[in-house]
């Protein structure tokens, strides 16, 4: 059968595919720069000097996860194993889940994570404690498989340096 044009076939390929989508080289540079200072300054590495307790969880938190490391495939069962071990440590740790529910732009979700809840006497001294509020309690929140959920089978040299930070935090 021939179409209006006089050629076989019935429909214009050209018509059907998506326009060209064109990429700023610099102005995707800037956004992944931008994208790792956010992402440094959110995970601030460098905060744990401030934070003697954060830098010592950190210290059991990889240990831990060394000692299990057997379950590291098993993404909940490892991370069940580590807040058991930081529970053995004399933490106040205990797995976490988030869920949402979908949104214009969101899929529905969910999210597990270690929460470990400390006093200020706690992470902070006793010292210090004096001048903190009674029952003050601070958060940690800990992922041991942060980067390995956002893993992607091809990415691109801008998301792969974004995972590389993310793998020291």
């Amino acid at each position: 059968m021939k179409n209006d044009d006089g050629d076989p076939g019935g429909d214009d390929v050209s018509s059907a595919s998506p326009p060209a989508c064109t990429v700023d080289a610099a102005a995707m540079a800037s956004k992944v720069r931008t994208a790792a200072r956010q992402l440094r300054a959110l995970l601030d590495r460098d905060g744990m000097a401030d934070d003697p307790f954060r830098f010592t969880l950190a210290v059991d938190v990889t240990r831990a996860a060394e000692e299990m490391a057997a379950l590291r495939r098993a993404r909940p069962a490892f991370r069940r194993a580590v807040a058991s071990r930081l529970r053995e440590a004399g933490y106040d740790a205990a797995v976490c889940r988030t869920r949402w529910l979908a949104a214009r732009d969101v899929a529905a979700g969910d999210y597990e994570y270690i929460d470990v809840v400390v006093t200020a006497v706690t992470a902070a001294g006793a010292r210090a404690a004096k001048s903190a509020a009674h029952g003050a309690e601070r958060r940690y929140i800990v992922d041991v498989g942060f980067a390995a959920e956002f893993a992607v089978t091809r990415p691109t040299v801008g998301y792969d340096e974004l995972l590389n930070i993310s793998k020291y935090f």
